[in-house]
């Protein structure tokens, strides 16, 4: 049996497989048309790569797909399913720093941390313009309650706020609510959701005109799920108070062509209420190895 890992991963799942008697072919960097793809029982990726019925073709013994992180998106699970593959992820496993993150990104908005901290390191010496906002007392709507969503309602709780949650495919949790209570009743918002054709470009302009508290806005799920230009629309035109996001819609590896993507690129990050991070809400010491444990005991149990 071999698996192929065209991704660095963690030692855990690297030794995890190899007791399972996995030979390893580490492709790190290797172009997808160069992958040893033919003699795979297994595939390892993070994100490099997309995998569609083309690239499953070439792998007539695969048994399984192993995600080192959540969302599948890249994947073409119905392709693979219907070639008796499993599809395998460890959503759970980044689910507890995720919820810190966007925590963080929260508390960092509200207590104008980041911008107060920028003057600082300015010469400027501003606390009148830096007033904070409390968080205790305030209600909170959470969409998308499958793992990440669920640690930061904990979170929240645990610093008195009132938490409500939609979810169109879960139900019978704490806080259950509809889309338009969260819409009517929240005084911050965060997504939790996983990329879907059905959630692509969910959270639009119009989205954010239904919302009768200004809200704070925190996104660390996918940044499609957010378009970018109608957030800052949103933001600009007072429908909402502030964005914290870990992802955005026009994503890459590094910040190349943003500028020339999004003409209002460097006015928002230079906006007080605005607090961007580079997706690593879900990047923790104790996430990858949490993810690489469960990723092994998901091997073991399709082997």
């Amino acid at each position: 049996m071999r698996a192929l890992l065209v991704d660095t991963t963690h030692p855990i799942l690297e030794d995890g497989l190899a007791s399972l008697g996995y030979t390893l072919d580490r492709c790190y960097g290797v172009s997808l048309d160069d992958l040893p793809l033919s003699t795979a029982t297994g595939l390892v990726l993070r994100g490099r790569i997309a995998v569609d019925s083309a690239l499953l073709d070439r792998a007539p013994q695969l048994k399984w797909i192993a995600r080192f992180g959540s969302g599948m998106e890249h994947i073409d699970c119905a392709a693979a399913s219907a070639r008796g593959i499993a599809c395998l992820s460890a959503p759970e496993g980044n689910a507890p720093a995720v919820a810190e993150h966007a925590l963080g990104l929260l508390l960092g908005l509200t207590k104008r941390v980041t911008w107060s901290a920028r003057e600082v390191a300015a010469g400027q010496w501003n606390r009148a313009s830096n007033t904070g906002w409390e968080l205790a007392g305030a209600t909170v709507g959470i969409i998308g309650y499958g793992h990440t969503g669920p640690a930061f309602a904990a979170l929240l709780r645990g610093l008195g706020l009132r938490v409500l949650a939609h979810d169109a495919y879960r139900s019978g949790f704490e806080g259950e609510s509809t889309l338009a209570q969260i819409q009517a009743e929240c005084d911050i918002i965060s997504l939790h959701l996983p990329l879907s054709p059905e959630t692509k470009g969910y959270a639009d302009y119009a989205f954010w005109q239904q919302c009768a508290r200004q809200p704070w806005v925190i996104n660390t799920s996918r940044g499609n799920i957010l378009p970018l230009e109608d957030a800052w629309r949103a933001l600009n035109d007072g429908l909402i108070r502030g964005l914290g996001l870990d992802v955005v819609d026009l994503e890459k590896s590094n910040l190349e062509g943003l500028t020339e993507a999004s003409p209002f690129w460097q006015t928002m990050l230079n906006h007080p209420n605005v607090l961007i991070t580079p997706h690593i809400a879900g990047w923790s010491t104790q996430s990858f190895a949490r993810m690489a444990q469960i990723l092994v005991d998901r091997v073991a149990g399709v082997a």
